[in-house]
């Protein structure tokens, strides 16, 4: 009994323990203190929680801090101890509170602890073990007791029935812990059983008396098996037996022919050796599990991509192919004779003696079982490269080793530092953005989930904002008058073009802003949607346009101005057009008549030149012929 009680308080694993705490720094310590102990750990940090978390998984232990905002340690603690499903969980108070009077009020509600802050390992876990001992110790000593009176109320209904027998078997048989039966080997059934038979078959003494063996032991050559002892040919057998809830348990029995009262009767003595069983097979399977571990370590070790090497003070032992490879030895052998300093530089980028410094740091391994650090190596072909080291300790064959595996991080390296540069880059390409941000003459604001995140200096000075705080943390209707130009509700206007934007990528418009004075003045409004940390956030630059509005009305106004005198000059011009119109036609009129006039003088005159050219004609050709004549005198 002692050895099982011993055996479940050392396993952590069976323990659950609940730590309420507000303090999340608190809660990682003790959780961090416990579970390395192989305790089951929950955590809560409100104390009006406890009592319905209990309820549905009921710990082993509960760790209760006593100042707690919502509900108190004390109120918690009375809470747990009011309800009787829940007042046997012993509650252990851990709190900074270190004056009597605290603890006396502590242990007056029902705790039976008090741990101090600040938290020691040692004496936590000492007193988490030290109540859970009890607690058991408590709980095993209550099931003993139920369990005794139930025995002892058993053994007063058949106390009559024993009666004759008890003087047989009171020292050697009722009373021994080992389970005994006496069997009529001719029938088969079983004549007396102990008290431990009893109990450990789950029948009353009564009902294993004159049942037969058969109904416990299902063997079928059972029969043959009892002749065998009464014959004296064997005493020892391995059977399954049938309890009474119908699970079947490994027993071993010795057998022994007796004769009472002129008849050979068996005595058996049954030991049940099921746990036993079962720690064989387990035995058997870790045993098998440990050589294919052993088996898939080895193949692990060996198709390891990093360098794996096995370390004895300052001798390597062992090591798998891909160290022979990363560090350019020609074989196994090769590198096993090399010294430890042999795949080092004599210094470290930091300066440190190589040598000191692996020395220093497989002692760290050995201290601690495992130490991981980035450490400059040396190649056979004499190239330096960085690698990250782990280092791990374990005995091995009686003596401490450490086991060094060394990964290649010179890509790695080459990575953070381009990604140092590009940071660096970053950096200033921030800054001056930054710079630019805060010296723009126009306002420049940021627009987080439709209102103002930040913006600049010129932004505070053109709305007239006393301080930059004033400004931000608002909407955009809220630097508006209630209305737009238009007639729209400035909110409404503002949250459908802030809509826009984040479909579209970028908006420009027009916009009324109010200053902080209440003058209202025209800006010209450019939204650019840009993501940032996985969100999306929206550039704002304005810029006032009083200047260009008053210019664009006073245009306005010209364009009126000028459309008034284009209209009256318009109906002059239609006056004077219908006028010229009038005066055409009666040019066209007197043009006709001068034309008609004309006509009739051309006919007139072609008339007469026919008339005189038809005379003339002879004329001038009778006096061409009289010129001849006169030369031909």
């Amino acid at each position: 009994m002692t050895e099982h009680i011993c055996s479940h308080i050392g396993d952590a694993a069976t323990s659950s323990i609940l730590i309420v705490d507000d303090k999340p720094e608190n809660l990682r310590l003790l959780s961090g203190i416990l579970r390395e102990e192989g305790y089951e750990v929950r955590l809560l940090r409100n104390g009006n929680m406890v009592l319905s978390s209990v309820l549905n998984s009921p710990p082993d232990l509960i760790l209760l801090d006593i100042m707690m905002p919502d509900m108190n340690g004390y109120d918690v603690c009375r809470q747990l101890k009011s309800d009787e499903r829940t007042c046997k969980i012993p509650v252990i108070f851990i709190s900074a509170m270190s004056e009597v009077v605290d603890k006396v009020k502590a242990f007056s509600v029902g705790g039976v602890d008090y741990i101090g802050k600040p938290f020691h390992a040692e004496e936590v876990l000492a007193r988490v073990r030290i109540h859970l001992t009890i607690s058991y110790l408590q709980q095993q000593v209550t099931a003993r007791n139920v369990q005794l009176q139930q025995e002892i109320a058993e053994h007063q209904k058949t106390s009559a029935a024993l009666t004759e027998r008890e003087e047989l078997f009171r020292g050697m048989f009722e009373h021994h812990s080992a389970v005994m039966l006496l069997i009529n080997p001719d029938t088969g059934f079983i004549l007396h059983a102990n008290k431990a038979a009893s109990v450990y078959y789950g029948y009353s003494s009564e009902d294993l008396s004159g049942m037969a063996t058969s109904q416990i032991n299902p063997y079928s050559e059972l029969k043959q098996a009892m002749q065998s002892v009464r014959e004296k040919k064997q005493n020892y057998f391995n059977f399954k037996h049938r309890l009474a809830d119908g699970q079947l348990r490994d027993v071993e029995v010795y057998s022994t022919p007796i004769v009472f009262q002129s008849q050979t009767l068996l005595f058996s003595v049954i030991h049940d050796i099921t746990d036993r069983k079962m720690a064989e097979a387990e035995l058997r399977q870790r045993t098998e599990e440990l050589w294919e571990s052993r088996e898939k370590y080895r193949i692990m070790i060996e198709k390891s991509e990093d360098a794996i090497l096995m370390i004895d003070h300052d001798k390597f032992t062992d090591c798998n192919t891909a160290a022979v490879e990363i560090l350019r030895y020609h074989t196994k052998e090769d590198l096993m004779q090399a010294h430890l300093s042999d795949i080092s530089p004599p210094y470290q980028p930091d300066g440190q003696d190589s040598a000191i410094a692996a020395n220093e740091r497989i002692q760290t391994a050995i201290q601690k079982g495992y130490f991981r650090f980035e450490w400059m190596h040396r190649k056979k072909t004499g190239e330096d490269f960085p690698a990250e080291i782990t280092l791990s300790s374990y005995q091995l064959g009686g003596k401490m080793v450490v086991q060094a595996s060394i990964r290649d991080i010179s890509e790695r390296k080459r990575a953070e530092a381009e990604l140092h540069k590009r940071a660096s880059e970053l950096q200033e390409s921030e800054e001056r953005y930054r710079i630019m941000f805060e010296n723009s003459e126009d306002p420049i604001l940021i627009i987080d989930h439709n209102k103002f995140a930040d913006c600049n200096t010129s932004a505070v000075k053109i709305l007239r904002y006393p301080t930059k705080e004033d400004l931000l943390q608002t909407h955009p209707s809220e630097l508006s008058p209630p209305q737009q130009p238009g007639g729209r509700s400035s909110f409404e206007k503002a949250e459908e073009l802030l809509a826009i934007t984040e479909k579209n990528g970028s908006l420009r418009f027009d916009w009324m802003h109010r200053r902080a004075d209440g003058v209202d003045f025209p800006v010209e409004v450019s939204l650019t949607l840009i993501p940032y940390k996985g969100r999306s956030l929206i550039h704002t630059a304005w810029r006032d346009i009083t200047e260009r509005k008053l210019a664009e009305a006073e245009l306005e106004n010209h364009r009126s101005r000028l459309e008034e005198l284009v209209y009256s000059r318009t109906a002059e011009l239609q006056i004077t057009n219908e006028n010229l119109k009038k005066a055409k036609a009666y040019a066209e009129e007197r043009s006709n008549a001068a034309e008609a006039a004309n006509l009739a003088k051309s006919e007139f005159l072609a008339n007469m030149s026919h008339e005189i050219r038809t005379p003339m004609n002879a004329v001038l050709g009778f006096a061409e012929l009289l010129s001849g004549m006169v030369k031909d005198w």
